[in-house]
């Protein structure tokens, strides 16, 4: 029988005994205090007992560490290199695309332009052929080609500036900046717990902040 086994037997009788133990007077109470010791006490042998075996553990850990953060150094000396490259060619592949996108901007107006001038053809080129059926007398086929006139639509097929690639992770996070505190919505403004929390320690139940309720736990 080991120390461990030792404490628990030596333990379990207080243990049973205050399952059943009622204070209800001074001599009782002494007794209760007298068996807190008591109490306390197995409590500490078993704190003992397995103290040396967390030390233990915890040299383990601590060794474990370091040889964890050993590797991982080697491994960031390595990978310098290596991401320091990729943040360079990302970042010449986001100008590009950059570029290209304000390109784009050129490419569809243009085409915005180019099929506004082919509708304007297409409109005037039914409206002659409405008034020659006009003139040659057939009025039903001269309506049609008014109303075609009148609904030509033809979509801008701008050029494309740039084929996208997928898989190149480049990606473009927005921000934003305070510009008037005052407009702000309540919902986004943060309450400061931490200011609070130190003005109602100091002042307690003189605390005196619109809103807030000072209170003890």
């Amino acid at each position: 029988m080991n120390d461990l086994d030792n404490i628990k037997n030596q333990s379990l009788v207080t243990i049973e005994g205050i399952k059943e133990i009622a204070i209800i007077d001074q001599e009782s109470y002494g007794s209760a205090a007298s068996l807190l010791k008591t109490v306390r006490h197995f409590k500490s042998q078993v704190s003992d007992y397995f103290k040396p075996m967390l030390e233990k553990a915890k040299e383990a850990k601590r060794k474990a560490e370091e040889s964890r953060k050993e590797i991982v150094t080697k491994q960031e000396l390595e990978l310098e290199p290596i991401v320091k490259a990729e943040k360079v060619l990302l970042l010449k592949c986001r100008n590009y695309e950059d570029d290209c996108r304000r390109e784009q901007v050129e490419l569809d107006l243009i085409a915005a332009e180019d099929a506004r001038k082919k509708e304007e053809e297409l409109t005037k080129q039914k409206m002659e052929e409405a008034k020659d059926l006009e003139w040659e007398g057939d009025k039903e086929g001269s309506l049609k080609k008014k109303i075609e006139a009148q609904s030509v639509l033809i979509d801008p097929e701008p050029e494309k500036a740039i084929e996208k690639v997928t898989g190149l992770g480049i990606r473009r996070d927005w921000d934003f900046e305070v510009v008037d505190f005052s407009k702000i919505p309540r919902q986004y403004l943060i309450v400061d717990n931490v200011a609070i929390r130190k003005i109602v320690k100091a002042m307690k139940a003189d605390t005196d902040i619109p809103g807030i309720k000072a209170f003890i736990k």
